[in-house]
């Protein structure tokens, strides 16, 4: 029996379904999943190409587990947002994620296919015990009560900062999340954003059957799950390949009963203004905890520069309806600092943006120019001190109007404020 070590640390929910994908199919055929590298036969390594300075780490981790001797196997998103330079760095074998069923031809002894494994409702969880710093996570999350308060501590501290649906901007703590049960609606994403190199990885568009969908919902709520998460890399589409709609897909969960809350994670801006009246009616059930909407930018010009939808009065009025019908419903969103061509006035329409239309949290990202986009060719850039003057200011203008918000290295996160109401 082969034993395997799975590092999804570092990626998304949506890659780390995958993984969870590929620890079924291997237990299936008669491997051993562990949780130690050094002692792993096999080690898959996600991997994450949303920009450059994601695409750099996968190659640092690679680079990291060099030391061990198991074989590696890349699976993710790199192999073919960044095709030319994963292939000067790494010579072993890959799974592209649109093409996860080649994992097959890696494993031709297996008798059961990856395409007969169902999808993962859960998230993958492994820590690299060759880093000092997973190291001490690990053995803090392997005693129950030491994991409970590693946990707790991490999640208190960001719903002080961003509020009680601090995960619809990612697990930014990177703890595990074992109360929440994930519905990967569809795969693939149908629009063409200029800054974007994912959609080369996730290819084209295509949704889960609805019936599969609703089994997977009703087995969450069986198995006692209060919090559920539709994650997808484009999740307003769902339906449009199979003529169903995605208000129709809430419709359909909102037929069981129980104690749950839904999370809606990346509805791109197009599909909240075009199903604005439907999904008034749906948070009126009180069902709906919290949508993450990433509109990017507050400004029409930039939004067209980005192949984004660009309304942005629409989608300001979507926003306010939303609130209206359930002021419960927590609304998220992500804006870019710094598109190439952006002027300081237009990055101050985003954040005027943010204000007007009560959106309760975010996360302003800085401009990271991903190789082979059509932002790239895109000129001229913001430099990078015009981008850092810009962050101060979102920052500034965010306090000043009463948000919470803490910065990093990537930008910041905001939030604390139109709080969902207790009880």
């Amino acid at each position: 029996m082969k034993k395997v070590f799975i590092y999804t640390e570092h990626v998304c929910e949506k890659r780390k379904l995958d993984g969870k994908k590929v620890q079924f199919y291997l237990e299936k055929n008669g491997y051993e999943i562990i949780d130690s590298p050094s002692k792993a036969d096999i080690i898959f390594i996600s991997s994450c190409g949303t920009t450059d300075r994601y695409t750099q780490e996968t190659f640092d981790i690679l680079e990291r587990f060099k030391k061990y001797k198991g074989e590696k196997i890349v699976i993710g998103c790199v192999p073919k947002t960044d095709k030319e330079k994963f292939n000067e760095k790494f010579k072993g074998k890959s799974v592209v994620t649109d093409e996860m069923e080649k994992i097959d031809e890696i494993f031709p002894e297996n008798k059961i296919k990856f395409k007969e494994i169902d999808d993962g409702n859960v998230l993958t969880s492994c820590l690299d015990d060759g880093l000092i710093k997973e190291k001490i996570k690990k053995k803090l999350l392997k005693n129950r009560l030491t994991k409970k308060a590693y946990v707790d501590l991490s999640t208190y501290i960001l719903k002080l900062i961003v509020g009680e649906n601090h995960l619809l901007l990612g697990n930014l703590a990177r703890v595990p999340i074992d109360d929440i049960y994930f519905v990967r609606t569809s795969w693939g994403c149908s629009q063409n954003c200029a800054y974007c190199g994912i959609r080369k990885a996730t290819g084209k568009f295509h949704s889960k059957p609805i019936e599969i969908c609703i089994d997977e919902f009703k087995k969450g709520i069986d198995k006692g799950y209060k919090k559920i998460f539709l994650p997808a890399d484009d999740t307003g589409a769902y339906g449009k390949d199979i003529g169903l709609t995605f208000p129709k897909l809430l419709e359909e969960f909102l037929k069981f009963e129980g104690d749950y809350k839904i999370s809606i994670y990346a509805l791109n801006a197009v599909w909240l203004v075009k199903y604005v009246e439907e999904l008034e009616k749906i948070v009126k059930s009180d069902k709906i905890s919290g949508i993450s909407v990433p509109v990017q930018s507050g400004n029409s010009r930039i939004l067209k520069l980005m192949n984004r939808y660009h309304d942005t009065e629409k989608m300001k009025d979507a926003f306010l309806r939303i609130k209206k019908a359930n002021p419960n419903v927590e609304t998220c969103t992500h804006i870019i600092i710094g598109f190439p061509t952006e002027t300081k006035e237009e990055f101050k329409d985003s954040i005027d943006f943010i204000i007007d239309s009560k959106i309760n949290m975010g996360a302003i990202l800085k401009m990271s120019v991903k190789s082979g986009t059509l932002a790239e060719k895109i000129d001229p850039k913001v430099p990078e001190e015009e981008i850092e003057e810009r962050a101060k200011m979102a920052y500034n203008l965010l306090k000043k109007h009463g948000y919470k918000v803490t910065r990093s290295e990537f930008g910041m996160v905001f939030g604390g404020k139109y709080k969902i109401k207790k009880g």
